[in-house]
């Protein structure tokens, strides 16, 4: 080397594999001399390598202080970062853990903060360091002492390390529990009060961690104790508090923290901190969730990246891992030992701390006026009631809606509370600002305990409480105890000096609401204690009529034992709350509700089986009999329920209940609603006493079509069976047939039903409800079932609606193969005019079942437009015209080709088209022919003159789309789907042509009978000079002479070729455009 130097070879001479320099290249080994002699000659000190380092950086990495020392002397700079690590001298010194070289570079003004760009924040030799100082000792110490040696440098301690989440390098020290760096930083001025993006400073890190040690060194180092997180107001106090962590409780109290401090969160506004204490809830901590990274190497990703550059750099000697887990350090991670088990755990020795702090123990909540006691009878916790009332708690003390602590005890049935409470001073009678008091909370909670507790501290026992939460109307607590059926309650009541003829405003007295729960010895006591039935001087209601309706019998028989009058009643009553007035009577009550035993008892004592009364139905008043609303009352669907209902029918009937008697307002009889409510035992106890079955309401409704719109089976037979008229309709036309229909749609129906009907004679083919016939409904339902027992019947498959609608188009257009094959079989013609064949391929999903029915019944079906089969391409270009995925198809006629029409569905014009002296005008997709011979629009083609009269040019009507082909009868359709217009001519059925053949992609659909000459449009194969059909030049695709096959007729009527006549499925899968008939000589016509 050194005569290579005397020689004068440059000292810079490169390697040109690595690109290291001879300087770099004696720095990696260790050659300080060679160093020394490339130096005084001149040799480059900050040259990159393609490794991206410079002699420098692998000075450091060497450990070599000499080396180092000489190439700062000779200007090495120390800024220099590999670009491809991110790794400078001074972060690599640090991360290998050598404080000499860090110091030596420090000396000579390396930047402490010099920065590499990391994927989440910018990685700086402190942030490095720093993630290494959880190493084991003593590795963990000298780490430790180049953070302070680059703090002490000027460092930067508030470097973000993580920008995402908004984390400072002493967030993740204290996620750490790193106190040592914590100090470190501290010391070196880190801010101790920057919150992380979601409002976490390191001082809630801490108290999250339970870390004493932590929060002592952070509020030493000037972390603010009140400090609150700008999104939901937790402050480092109230999350100890929240944690159940007494020593972190009162290390913060003794660090200064305010004992009276509110928490805004957003069930309670700023709810002071001793009912945070008092109560667990999901907004004020359970719920909380602690997001901030546990170690730096496992959120921080440009430290890792940091990590793996320093181990990437140090390949020979690997870098320890940057960080482990501290889940089970000294300051610990989780909740202390007292952690709240459920939501209404308590800490009790913390709420002593905070009252023994000085707070406030009648402090309230700014939302709701919640006071901590109230918050201890909530979470009835009697320990922390009897800490808050030793230490000054008002009892009397409400919230905003006048609840008090003794109030909600009484309502929750806690009576060791209530006894607390009351021996503190709590008031008896307070109420709620809904009048709401502390006797009627322990009566609803059925506890005599609590009542004679209550009582004997001077609850008035007879305080009328407004209707409100827990009440349904003005009551007495002895009315609520009555009619809870809470007997001893009752006797306390009473024995306190409650009335028994109290009532509220309503009329309603405690014998009233006995009778209504059907409590048959609440009844007895009040009567034993001298209860009125209806107390003079009030406007009382009737006992008897609630009894009854109650269906208590013995409740009836106590109550006319006292003297009610069998035939009493209410006309401002609404027991059931339907009742409107009348004469609403203990036997209308019994039969309202089913009572069976209990209307016997009233019948035997002679009360009124005709007896009427008005109720609700919907926006009607109706008027009811016992007998109707027996009728109407919810019994069970079975046999069971039939039977209870027709018993109570014949009981009624032997007691001279009306049978012919109509309720005003529709009509009914009690035949009418036993049909309408579907009574079939009822019915025929009805039928066999005389009841007349052709009847009418006031809408023309017999019984028998009420009962199929009912959907009963059973009702339709028995009034068939009975005479009715099976063809009898409504003033609106409705027929018992229409009803069952109706009834059957919307799920209430049956088949037997309807057979029954027709079995009967009802006409099929009478009209439906507005503009539809029966049939057309039927299919409109889309059940095959109901559509074959109606064509079984005679309906007709022929008849269409008022709209004009067949049955089968109505069944093509929803895609139903299986009406369309009934239908079909059942004679329906398969020419359906207008019919919407983009609209039945949609419903077909791909199948071609609706289609394949069509074609066996004759009809030709016609190919799908280039939007439907997505595979067409054209260019326009001149006239000429070039397209794919296109169609044609012919029919026979008698004299060859017949009336040759092009439909052409194209986006753009530009081709003429003649066919017998007539022409074609396209745009805009649509072609109108001029001349008379036919117009095509939308679906399909519209005829507009006849098939003679198309071929002749002379203005006749064209044939239908769904013509048969049938011997050759009928005329032609040229159909062209795919593609721009094209430019040629089509010609006459028969002769010379010298226009183009059809277009590329153009299908022959069925072989035409006569010669086709060149590239007329219908021949089979190309001839002549033409174009052929498939390739579009040479002598067409079926080769010879340009003769098409003779057609001949397949059994079914559809045309197929002589080639092609192995099967009706395959004539029908050619018309369906499902394959490709071949020529006569093999190739594709």
């Amino acid at each position: 080397m050194f005569e290579l130097l005397y020689e004068e070879t440059s000292p810079n001479i490169m390697d040109a594999d690595a690109g290291r320099s001879a300087l770099h290249w004696a720095v990696l080994h260790g050659q300080v001399q060679l160093v020394r002699t490339l130096l005084e000659a001149g040799a480059l000190v900050n040259t990159f390598a393609k490794d991206g380092s410079t002699p420098l950086m692998a000075a450091v990495r060497k450990g070599s202080i000499e080396v180092v020392e000489l190439l700062l002397e000779e200007g090495a700079r120390t800024e220099l970062i590999n670009s491809a690590t991110g790794l400078g001298p001074l972060l690599l010194a640090a991360v290998f853990a050598n404080m000499d070289l860090v110091q030596l570079l420090l000396e000579r003004r390396a930047l402490p903060d010099i920065q590499w760009g990391g994927p989440n924040g910018p990685v700086t030799p402190l942030t490095a360091v720093a993630a290494k100082v959880c190493e084991p000792k003593p590795t963990a110490e000298q780490y430790l002492q180049i953070v302070e040696a680059l703090l002490a440098a000027g460092a930067s301690p508030d470097v973000i390390v993580d920008a995402s989440k908004g984390e400072t390098l002493l967030h993740n020290a204290v996620a750490r529990n790193q106190t040592g760096l914590v100090r470190a930083l501290l010391g070196a001025k880190a801010c101790p009060d920057t919150p992380s993006r979601e409002g976490l400073t390191p001082l809630m890190t801490a108290v999250r961690l339970s870390s004493c040690e932590l929060v002592e060194i952070l509020i030493d180092g000037g972390a603010e104790v009140e400090a609150k997180n700008e999104y939901n107001g937790k402050s480092a106090f109230s999350m100890a508090v929240n944690l159940g962590n007494l020593e972190l409780v009162q290390l913060l109290l003794a660090k200064g923290a305010a004992v009276d401090a509110r928490w805004f969160n957003p069930n309670e506004y700023n709810a002071p901190i001793l009912t945070v204490a008092c109560k667990c809830d999901e907004s004020l901590g359970r719920g909380y969730s602690y997001s901030l990274s546990r170690s730096i190497g496992g959120s921080s990703a440009a430290l890792n990246a940091a990590a793996a550059a320093a181990a990437a750099a140090a390949a020979a000697s690997p870098a320890a891992p940057l960080s482990k887990s501290t889940s089970g350090g000294a300051g610990g991670s989780g909740p202390s030992s007292t952690s709240r088990g459920g939501g209404t755990q308590v800490y009790l020795d913390i709420v002593r701390a905070l009252l023994k702090g000085g707070a406030d123990p009648n402090t309230q909540g700014s939302k709701n006026g919640v006071t901590p006691l109230l918050i201890a009878v909530e979470n009835a916790h009697l320990g922390l009631l009897r800490v808050l009332l030793e230490a000054g708690a008002n009892p009397n003390l409400a919230d905003t809606a006048g609840n008090t602590p003794l109030a909600m005890a009484a309502t929750d049935g806690l009576t060791d509370m209530a006894r607390a409470l009351l021996d503190a001073g709590a008031s008896v009678n307070a109420a709620r600002r809904d009048g709401w008091v502390p006797l009627m909370g322990a009566v609803l909670n059925r506890s005599a305990a609590l009542t004679e507790l209550l009582l004997g501290a001077g609850a008035a026992a007879g305080v009328l409480v407004p209707p409100g939460e827990y009440l349904a109307m003005e009551s007495t607590p002895l009315m609520a105890a009555c009619g809870e059926g809470a007997v001893d309650i009752a006797r306390l009541l009473l024995a306190a000096g409650a009335d028994p003829n109290q009532g509220n405003s309503a009329g309603q007295t405690a014998v009233w609401c006995a009778c209504r729960g059907g409590r048959t010895e609440a009844v007895e006591l009040l009567l034993a204690a001298g209860a009125a039935l209806r107390p003079k001087g009030q406007a009382s209601l009737s006992p008897l009529v609630q009894a009854a309706y109650s269906g208590s019998r013995r409740c009836v028989e106590l109550v006319l034992a006292a003297g009610a009058q069998l035939d009493e009643y209410d006309s401002r009553s609404r027991p059931d709350s339907r009742v409107l007035g009348g004469r609403f009577t203990p036997l209308a009550a019994a039969c309202s509700r089913g009572a069976a035993a209990t209307a016997q008892l009233l019948l035997g004592r002679g009360a009124d089986p005709n007896v009427t009364w008005l109720v609700e139905e919907g926006s009607s008043k109706v008027e009811l009999t016992p007998l109707m609303a027996v009728l109407s009352h919810p019994w069970s669907s079975d046999e069971a329920g039939q039977a209870e209902c027709a018993a109570m029918v014949r009981m009624l009937l032997e007691h001279k209940a009306s049978i012919s008697a109509a309720e005003p307002a529709h009509g009914h009889t009690a035949l009418e609603v036993a049909a309408r409510e579907g009574r079939h035992g009822a019915l025929q106890v009805l039928l066999d006493s005389g009841a007349r079955p052709n009847l009418v309401d006031k809408e023309g409704a017999t019984p028998l079509i009420l009962a199929a719109l009912k959907g009963s089976a059973e009702c339709v037979k028995l009034l068939l069976a009975a005479g009715t008229d099976p063809n009898a309709t409504t003033l609106v036309g409705v027929s018992p047939l229409v009803a069952a229909i109706g009834a059957f749609a919307s799920g209430d129906g049956n088949l037997e039903l309807i057979q029954a009907l027709l079995d009967a004679g009802a006409t099929p083919n009478a009209p439906f409800f507005e503009e539809d016939t029966i049939l057309t409904a039927a299919v409109d339902g889309g059940n095959p079932a109901l559509v074959a027992t109606l064509l079984a019947a005679g309906a007709d498959a022929n008849q269409s609606n008022t709209a004009g609608a067949l049955p089968l188009q109505m069944a093509v257009s929803k895609g139903h193969t299986e009406l369309v094959r009934l239908l079909l079989d059942a004679g329906a013609s398969p020419h359906i005019p207008g019919l919407d064949w983009a609209s039945l391929r949609y419903h077909q999903k791909g199948r071609h079942d609706i289609l394949e029915l069509l074609a066996r019944g004759g009809v030709v079906v016609p190919p799908p437009p280039p939007g439907e089969l997505a595979r067409g391409r054209s260019s326009s270009s001149s006239g000429q015209t070039s397209t794919s995925g296109r169609r044609l198809q012919t029919r026979p006629s008698a004299s060859g080709v017949e009336g040759a029409g092009v439909t052409r569905r194209s986006s753009q014009g530009g081709g003429r088209v003649s066919a017998s002296g007539s022409a074609d005008r396209l745009a805009g997709g649509s072609v109108e022919r001029l001349g008379g011979v036919g117009r095509v629009s939308g679906n399909g083609l519209e005829p507009t003159g006849s098939p003679t009269a198309a071929a002749a040019g002379g203005g006749g009507r064209r044939p239908a789309p769904l013509q048969m082909a049938a011997g050759g009868s009928s005329g032609q359709l040229l159909e062209e789907a795919g593609g721009a217009a094209g430019g040629g001519d089509v010609g006459p059925s028969s002769g010379p042509s010298a226009g183009p053949s059809p277009p590329m992609g153009m299908l022959l659909r069925s072989p035409i009978a006569g010669t086709a000459h060149g590239g007329a449009a219908g021949a089979g194969s190309g001839g002549g000079g033409g174009n052929s059909p498939r390739s579009g030049s040479g002598g067409g695709s079926g080769g010879g002479s340009g003769r098409a096959e003779p057609i001949g007729k397949s059994p079914s009527g559809l045309a197929r070729s002589g080639r092609a006549d192995s099967a009706a499925a395959a004539a029908a899968a050619a018309a369906l455009g499902l394959q490709n008939m071949k020529s006569s000589s093999g190739g594709e016509a």
